[in-house]
């Protein structure tokens, strides 16, 4: 849903140019996804970067690539959020989540 809400609203919304990039446990899924809503735009050679939470290092990469993180992956209960959250803190990096969950 995000790369919809990204490909129909905000990409036609904002009048400043930006980059981002995608990620997820499995980046060839996440590629499937991006090739099917991007494929023939400006966007259709978005990175797409491995980061589970399983793998600390990778979110501490991923950290270190941003400037902002929405995180759009739940449930937020079951994942080692925290771990995104205090490396975005360390790092100075925006954090977003889609969450309402309160632990």
């Amino acid at each position: 849903l995000m790369m919809e809400y990204l490909k129909r609203v905000s990409l036609k919304r904002t009048p400043e140019s930006f980059t981002f990039a995608f990620a997820g446990r499995t980046p060839s899924r996440v590629q499937e996804l991006r090739d099917r809503e991007f494929a023939g735009t400006i966007y259709e050679d978005t990175p797409v970067m491995q980061m589970s939470y399983d793998d600390p290092y990778s979110i501490i990469d991923l950290v270190k690539s941003a400037k902002c993180i929405i995180n759009v992956a739940g449930p937020y209960m079951l994942t080692q959020g925290e771990l995104m959250i205090d490396c975005c803190i360390t790092r100075g990096v925006h954090y977003c989540d889609i969450s309402g969950e309160i632990p």
